[in-house]
């Protein structure tokens, strides 16, 4: 693949005020204090933390009288101030409730000040460090989050001791050169790179995060030496790693890069606690990928790598698993070319490609491992969108799907290409279960390249995703036309009915719906999926099948 990275993407809405979940410990059991949160922004909060297993979430506002906070519960584990939140943040109603608020945590009880970036705000960031020492809080630690702005996922300490840190960010804007137009854009992009590149420990454009705690023992960082240690491999000694921390709902995923000039990617290690959502899916991906690396060089011979588990501890409610890292770009780089008429033959011959793969694998582990994977719950297939129709209120249906073995998030981030070994990487299989309609990896692979004829960004990304599923399997274009081949074939291969491919399409959408509604309490990607139903379902005969 000869595709150079188009860094153009749609994104969706801000969650700049959960960045502390990156880098806190274990939140089984906490009780977390919001302050400063817009009322709109609490129920999708509360739900969030909710996955978390929280024991208890409450809002306070600075703008509250004393006699009102008798309605606040004492003894907080984590207090979190949005201090982004402008329209209701100032540093007088700050000073006057900032003892109020220590009072609110245990003594062991963390602070953290979520504050926004800019030149205007650096006199800010000295000025409430300053303020938290006077107030006797200890341990103070600024953190940044790398400038993708809308949603900072990685958060990083300000230290001297590594450059990775400070390496991102600069490639992060170097980047952002390839979009810059005007002539004063570009000069300043070039001041922030600057900033970035030779005074990082006041840098002006990118949230910061600061974290103190009322002792100096509380350890903030997740640490991972004992785990380290018991790993065989030189690369992984103390001090010679960097983890960059990322968060997803129930789990910390932590890549280790090596802390030098190459910050080579050495590993991949997924962390949750005992009782947080799916806990469980840490050590069942572990067993999986245990099971299925007797196949490493078969896979190999089909062009294709998966992690290799390395360790895994279930020990004092922490599960933790490490797997080799898997090396290259993913999908998401490149799919942007899609639009491009040039570049069609090329794209679709490597798309080939992972249509075989997939094939490949569910052949193998169908009809080896079906009794190995485990059982898709019947719950994803229960009709509770409440549009009535026959091919989803008879649950009898899934009886059908009991024997394929399928990934279950074969989508464009979790497909990495190898440049230099020519070798696609397969990540990311704790979905992968037994259960699954036929079809659903490459619904989902052909779903997850936002196929748009005519790419309007003014659209807003449910739209884009909303409009990209119409022109992928309702519309008459060279990318429907494909997909509509790639179906006969697989429909050949396994021996199924064409008459069957409407409602195996509509599982998969059903199966979305419910895990984005019940699962991850996300409910605008839920509805996004319920309108592709109903559209489904009142645009059936122009499904690509039936062409």
């Amino acid at each position: 693949m000869n595709y150079t990275e188009n860094t153009e993407k749609y994104v969706g809405d801000s969650i700049a005020s959960l960045n502390w979940l990156n880098i806190l410990p274990s939140l089984q059991g906490k009780r977390v204090l919001l302050c400063n949160f817009e009322k709109n922004e609490r129920r999708e909060n509360f739900l969030y933390l909710q996955a978390a297993t929280l024991q208890y979430v409450d809002f306070f506002s600075l703008e509250k009288d004393k006699k009102n906070i008798i309605f606040i519960q004492n003894n907080n584990d984590i207090c979190i101030i949005n201090v982004l939140n402008k329209k209701h943040f100032s540093i007088s109603h700050f000073k006057k409730n900032l003892q109020i608020l220590i009072e609110l945590l245990r003594t062991e009880g963390l602070l953290i000040l979520i504050i926004p970036s800019g030149f205007q705000k650096i006199k800010l960031k000295f000025f409430l460090k300053n303020m938290l020492r006077s107030y006797g809080l200890k341990n103070i630690k600024s953190y940044l989050c790398i400038p993708s702005f809308k949603e900072p996922y990685a958060i990083y300490y300000i230290s001297n001791k590594s450059k990775l840190p400070f390496k991102l960010f600069s490639d992060q804007y170097v980047k952002n050169f390839s979009k810059i137009i005007k002539i004063e854009k570009l000069i300043k992009q070039i001041i922030k790179y600057l900033c970035v590149r030779f005074f990082p420990s006041v840098n002006c454009f990118s949230e910061t995060i600061i974290i103190s705690c009322r002792h100096n023992d509380h350890n903030i960082n997740i640490n991972f030496d004992d785990s380290i240690k018991k790993i065989s491999n030189d690369k992984y000694k103390k001090n010679q790693y960097y983890i960059d921390w990322l968060a997803k709902s129930f789990k910390y995923i932590g890549l280790f890069y090596g802390d030098n000039k190459k910050h080579e990617l050495l590993a991949v290690c997924k962390k949750t606690f005992s009782g947080a959502h799916r806990s469980n899916c840490i050590k069942e991906e572990h067993d999986k990928l245990t099971l299925m690396s007797v196949y490493r060089n078969e896979f190999r011979s089909k062009k294709t790598e998966i992690p290799s588990p390395i360790y895994f501890e279930s020990k004092d409610e922490k599960i933790i698993s490490i797997e080799t890292a898997i090396h290259g770009k993913s999908l998401e780089n490149y799919k942007w070319k899609l639009t491009n008429q040039k570049e069609n033959v090329n794209f679709f011959k490597n798309l080939d490609e992972l249509v075989n793969i997939q094939i490949y694998f569910q052949n193998l582990l169908s009809n080896k491992h079906v009794k190995d994977f485990p059982k898709l719950s019947n719950k994803y297939f229960i009709n509770t969108t409440q549009i009535s129709h026959s091919d989803l209120d008879n649950l009898q249906r899934v009886d059908a799907y009991a024997g394929c073995v399928q990934h279950g998030d074969f989508t464009d981030v979790n497909i990495i290409y190898n440049t230099k070994d020519n070798l696609w990487g397969i990540i990311d299989w704790e979905w992968s279960a037994s259960g699954f309609p036929f079809l659903f990896d490459l619904f989902h692979l052909f779903t997850s390249l936002e196929f748009r004829s005519n790419m309007n960004n003014n659209d807003s990304l449910f739209q884009h995703f909303y409009l990209s599923n119409k022109e992928t399997f309702f519309e008459n274009n060279f990318y429907s036309n494909y997909i509509q081949n790639v179906i006969k074939n697989y429909c050949n291969y396994f021996c199924l009915k064409i008459d069957h491919v409407f409602q195996f399409y509509l599982d998969f959408l059903l199966f979305h719906y419910n895990k984005y509604y019940h699962d991850f309490h996300e409910y605008n990607y839920a509805e996004l999926y319920r309108k592709n139903i109903l559209f489904s379902i009142n645009n059936k005969n122009k499904f690509i099948t039936y062409n």
